[in-house]
């Protein structure tokens, strides 16, 4: 082995271990502002709680099929005003660095809490 040379197995063993989650360009703290500038206020009526979303990031990068999974109600929200805004801003995400296995980008589950308070 010369350099920066691996053998065949070495080489096969990163190619099937190498994987990256997605990855919002900017990172989390560019995820969270985006969040943040994007409620809008109006919508929720003054409600407060968490709402957790999840959805999947295709291997292109986009949002698809976004679900609230759990939802941490500080007011009562009986029309389900918060609900409705996270999945607003959730759909309203710019693409996203897909993930990454075996060589190739794959579509994979992610979860994001958004507080309303």
């Amino acid at each position: 082995m010369e350099g920066n040379e691996f053998s065949k197995s070495k080489s096969n063993w990163l190619i099937e271990r190498l994987q990256f989650l997605p990855l919002f360009y900017g990172g989390s703290e560019k995820l969270l502002k985006i969040i943040h500038e994007t409620v809008n206020k109006k919508n929720i009526n003054g409600e407060k709680g968490k709402i957790y979303v999840t959805f999947m990031v295709d291997e292109n990068g986009y949002v698809r099929n976004p679900k609230v999974v759990n939802e941490v109600i500080e007011t009562k929200d009986p029309e389900g005003l918060l609900a409705k805004e996270a999945l607003r801003i959730v759909n309203l995400f710019p693409r996203m660095q897909p993930g990454f296995q075996v060589s190739r980008f794959v579509k994979v589950h992610y979860k994001v809490p958004i507080d309303f308070r």
